[in-house]
């Protein structure tokens, strides 16, 4: 089989997760907030929330957070994690 041009392989490619910039104190970016090739819709539904979560973590928040998402990979969905339900539950009551 021939390989398909370029300009073919790019619009074949999927759009790439967004990726949330680092807080000026912290080390390191997280990582996106899906894994490439894993599309979570709820991510959709509360991205604005999801971008002021991950902008407002500590280090050993962003940490936690960064081990998570690497260690379980695509059955690690931030949504449903922890710490961003109590975020926003407490988001929800001020």
């Amino acid at each position: 089989m021939p390989p398909k041009p370029a300009a073919a392989a790019a619009a074949a490619a999927p759009a790439a997760a967004p990726t949330i910039p680092a807080a000026a104190d912290r080390a390191h970016s997280p990582p996106p907030l899906e894994a490439e090739g894993v599309h979570d819709p709820e991510v959709d539904n509360y991205h604005a929330e999801l971008e002021e979560y991950l902008t407002n973590l500590n280090e050993e928040q962003a940490l936690a957070y960064k081990v998570a998402y690497e260690c379980l990979e695509h059955s690690y969905t931030i949504v449903r994690s922890q710490g961003f339900l109590s975020w926003l539950d407490k988001r929800k009551m001020a």
